[in-house]
């Protein structure tokens, strides 16, 4: 009886060391979704690890009434997290555009379930802007 006992004991302790340490997981790759209008989508992959960010769209490239995500995002893009921000990035020479000459994002705001992003747009082509576009785009993560 003595050892049925501590063989009980034992495994309740061992799940309890599962369950308490399956929470401190942090998830290394998320996705996260933005659907412009019917049939424009936006895929943001997030390596957690490393800060990258992967572009995907659909169609490709996008033909959304917003031009300016058409130009924003497109598939094969990489963009780099540098604390609340993110911004062009070249992998192969680990190069992070930060010199904000064209655009970059602000996360707004993001939850589990959520991520806004802000971006910053200079334009030279409109002479009737103040030079700074700013809009939001709306992400979902995809479980």
């Amino acid at each position: 009886m003595k050892r049925i006992k501590h063989i009980l004991f034992l495994i309740i302790a061992l799940c309890s060391l599962a369950l308490a340490f399956s929470g401190c997981y942090k998830e290394k790759i998320t996705k996260w979704k933005c659907v412009l209008e019917e049939g424009q989508e936006v895929v943001l992959t997030i390596d957690e690890s490393d800060d990258v960010v992967t572009v995907e769209t659909n169609p490709m490239p996008l033909t959304s009434e917003d031009t300016d995500a058409n130009f924003l995002f497109y598939s094969g893009k990489t963009l780099k997290i540098c604390g609340k921000q993110m911004f062009l990035y070249d992998r192969e020479s680990n190069r992070v555009f930060d010199d904000r000459m064209m655009y970059w994002f602000d996360i707004v705001s993001k939850t589990r379930s959520t991520m806004e992003l802000k971006v910053h747009l200079i334009t030279w082509y409109d002479d009737n802007t103040q030079g700074w576009i700013i809009k939001n785009y709306k992400f979902n993560k995809v479980l």
